[in-house]
């Protein structure tokens, strides 16, 4: 007989809590800006935080040295001991990189200030994300793991689905879902027009 209830813990690498499975964590997905985290979490090939901090730890001194790594880096611009090894004359998305040396006094005053504020940020952010593993890791460890009773799978969302506005005046019919998204169309006035809204959002709308 399948279970009603599931038992959750602390991942070790993101804080989060999730499923546990077995020994190990369920895999999960997690992102965190500025290079810190990206994707699916690694923490799934370990054991919950209430089991064991070993990898937190790890993760921790690992983050925390990098940020003062960061913060000297910062110093020595600041201070003018350093320089970016690079301008870019482009965009993000598109680079133009050229030599630091060859850009013009401007050029590299800009440089060297936007370096400053990303490494500031950066290491700022990574500062939070070893403070908040630790906060967890320190409240959980060597606690009882979590069980809770499962959620009903929300209800699928398909291709055709139709439902009705909250006015009762236009029809909207499912052409996609992409993530927490349902694309639809719908006709109005003869004309047909596309859009999306929320998938909560849909589920709530009475079908057509």
């Amino acid at each position: 007989m399948q279970s009603s209830t599931q038992l959750r813990g602390n991942c070790q690498c993101c804080g989060r809590q999730q499923a546990v499975v077995g020994r190990w964590m369920a895999k999960h997905g997690y992102t965190v800006e500025h290079g810190w985290f990206q994707g699916a979490c690694s923490g799934e090939s370990s054991e919950p935080m209430q089991k064991s901090r070993t990898r937190t730890d790890g993760i921790v001194a690992q983050v925390r040295a990098d940020v003062a790594k960061l913060l000297e880096q910062k110093n020595k611009l600041e201070a003018g001991t350093a320089k970016p090894e690079f301008i870019n004359r482009g965009t993000e998305r598109k680079p133009d990189l050229i030599p630091f040396a060859q850009g013009d006094d401007y050029q590299q005053r800009i440089t060297i200030r936007k370096v400053i504020h990303e490494m500031t940020f950066k290491a700022s952010m990574g500062a939070q994300f070893a403070d908040m593993l630790v906060e967890v890791a320190d409240k959980y460890h060597g606690t009882p793991l979590i069980e809770v009773e499962k959620k009903e799978p929300p209800t699928p969302i398909y291709r055709g689905d139709k439902k009705i506005s909250q006015n009762k005046s236009y029809t909207y019919e499912c052409r996609r879902v992409e993530g927490g998204r349902v694309y639809y169309v719908l006709d109005k006035n003869g004309a047909s027009l596309n859009g999306w809204i929320g998938t909560q959002a849909w589920r709530k709308l009475e079908n057509a």
